[in-house]
């Protein structure tokens, strides 16, 4: 080969690096930046200057119209067309494909359409800065296929996470949790897995550095979702910042005081501690023994039972019941009962409150069986079973809290059904355990046994 040829041929090679270079695969910070603007997790850098309309980022993203997987979408008369690349840079109906990705990058900006017109006015025209349309130019290179998955996702699996008490005086509570949920998810992944994917877990305890550090080394390994997850109720940092992250919190046990307290990244399985408190006032109401009613409340109540005495701790009850008279009733909650059940008076009954259907403590001990706490981490595990078979094989970060409302009425457990909708973000309603107190040293109750004793 002589030196002329040596010369052409070094600069085809030269050439068809370049190509091979402007058509390699994006770094992974830009596709994840990429990814966090189209979806709306990250504001564009000129905020609500963004968009002429001044828009919010959570209106502005693209994921927004065109949805989550760039897949399109429709709104009234408004067609959003498929944002994929592959999409873009081929014909669709009689329109020509955007030539090249400069062209792209006009549409995004300018508004300029296929075929040189102009996009309509409900898309946005985009004050980006240049490091933001490279980014999104390599998210829509991948969005939609098998490349596309949020973090804690890949082709064969999918990683859940969970903050459990495994050691310390709570240890016994968390290994029954956590012991369920690797039953159910062992299941599924006996049967292939969900979509092909096999379910891995990673257990962190909150014992031993407490709730928050156990958070923040969880979030570390990032997890797709967490499930059944428990942390105390003044530690909310815990929730928040698995929503700042963007991390789904599937059939959390952590308890809120209110429906509104939980934010948009929460699906709990447990009743706020409100609904436990209106449940509570009711069992009351119902009592119909004639002697004393009294109550330890789990809220303030809203509106007061007549002929009710509301105490503020068990100690104060435990004195009235040593005086009492005549038989009666008092309703509590879950926390309150161990120690009111050792002083209830033969001939009273205690109106227990729970935080979940009763259903949950039909099924009594048998040596290894199930109790309370193994049941609540069956539903738990099957809340996030169901909910990826019911997302599908592509998953985006709110793929599992976007398909709630489609469990309305779906039975968790034996006759405890998840009652989500488009604005109640909790499964269970509460439950109420009527128990009679017991002469001398006589077993107590079934379901006391199994949840109310020792958790175990």
């Amino acid at each position: 080969m002589n030196g002329a040829h040596m010369i052409r041929r070094g600069r085809l090679v030269s050439a068809i690096a370049a190509l091979m270079c402007a058509a390699s695969p994006s770094s992974a910070d830009d596709l994840a930046r990429g990814r966090a603007l189209y979806q709306g997790h990250e504001a564009f850098a000129a905020g609500r200057d963004a968009t002429a309309n001044r828009l919010p980022a959570k209106f502005s993203a693209c994921a927004r119209c065109h949805g989550p997987a760039g897949e399109g979408g429709r709104e009234g008369e408004v067609i959003a067309p498929p944002l994929a690349l592959s999409r873009l840079t081929a014909p669709r109906d009689a329109l020509p494909a955007f030539e090249n990705e400069a062209v792209i990058r006009a549409a995004i900006t300018r508004g300029a359409a296929r075929g040189g017109g102009a996009l309509g006015a409900a898309m946005p025209r985009y004050a980006l800065q240049s490091e933001e349309l490279d980014a999104l130019l390599a998210y829509l290179r991948v969005i939609g296929g098998p490349g596309d998955h949020p973090p804690g996702v890949a082709a064969k699996t999918v990683t859940l996470g969970t903050l459990l008490p495994l050691s310390g005086e709570s240890a016994a509570i968390g290994a029954a949790i956590l012991r369920s949920l690797r039953d159910r998810f062992d299941e599924s992944n006996s049967r292939g897995g969900v979509h092909g994917r096999r379910i891995e877990l990673i257990a962190i305890d909150t014992a031993a550095n407490g709730a928050a550090a156990a958070a923040k080394e969880l979030l570390s390994r990032e997890p797709y979702a967490v499930v059944a997850a428990m942390w105390r109720l003044d530690e909310s940092e815990v929730g928040e910042a698995f929503s700042r992250h963007r991390v789904a919190k599937i059939a959390s046990l952590a308890v809120h005081e209110h429906m509104s307290s939980l934010d948009e990244w929460d699906a709990d399985l447990l009743a706020p501690l409100a609904a436990q408190q209106e449940a509570l006032t009711t069992s009351l109401r119902l009592c119909r023994e004639d002697g004393p009613h009294w109550a330890i409340p789990i809220l303030p109540p809203a509106q007061p039972v007549s002929d009710a005495i509301w105490f503020d701790a068990p100690p104060r009850l435990q004195s009235a019941l040593a005086e009492a008279k005549r038989p009666g009733c008092v309703a509590l909650g879950l926390g309150a009962e161990p120690a009111v059940a050792r002083a209830l008076p033969v001939g009273w009954w205690a109106h227990v409150t729970l935080p979940f259907p009763a259903a949950l403590l039909a099924r009594p001990r048998q040596g290894g069986g199930v109790d309370g706490w193994r049941a609540l981490g069956l539903s738990a595990g099957r809340l996030a079973v169901e909910l990826l078979s019911r997302s599908g094989a592509q998953l985006h970060e709110r793929s599992l809290l976007d398909n709630l409302p489609s469990l309305a009425g779906f039975e968790l457990y034996p006759g405890a059904e998840a009652h989500f909708d488009r604005t109640r973000r909790h499964a269970f309603d509460p439950g109420v355990v009527t128990i009679p107190a017991l002469a001398g040293d006589a077993a107590p109750p079934a379901a006391r046994a199994t949840f109310f004793d020792d958790g175990g």
